[in-house]
């Protein structure tokens, strides 16, 4: 990166050369950090989601073993537990 930035800079004030190369450093952090974060913020909100609608199936299907267990409620039970 020193080198491309004296390439870049080709000035011999030091400062500048420093706030270009940091100013460099810190966009390529934040090119790479922004997406991945909100990609990971994505990601927890759709796992929260397709829980919840987990959670609201296996509930329903409880209820339904709970007030007629037919095998075929039961069956529907264990494949909700095996998931």
């Amino acid at each position: 990166m020193g080198i491309s930035i004296r390439l870049l800079c080709p000035t011999e004030r030091g400062v500048l050369n420093i706030g270009v190369t940091v100013s460099f450093g810190v966009f390529v952090v934040l090119y790479f950090i922004v997406p991945q974060a909100n990609i990971h913020r994505t990601l927890v909100s759709l796992k929260r989601n397709r829980l919840s609608a987990l959670v609201k199936q296996l509930e329903n299907t409880l209820d339904e073993v709970a007030s007629s267990p037919t095998p075929e409620n039961i069956g529907q039970l264990r494949d909700l537990f095996d998931v």
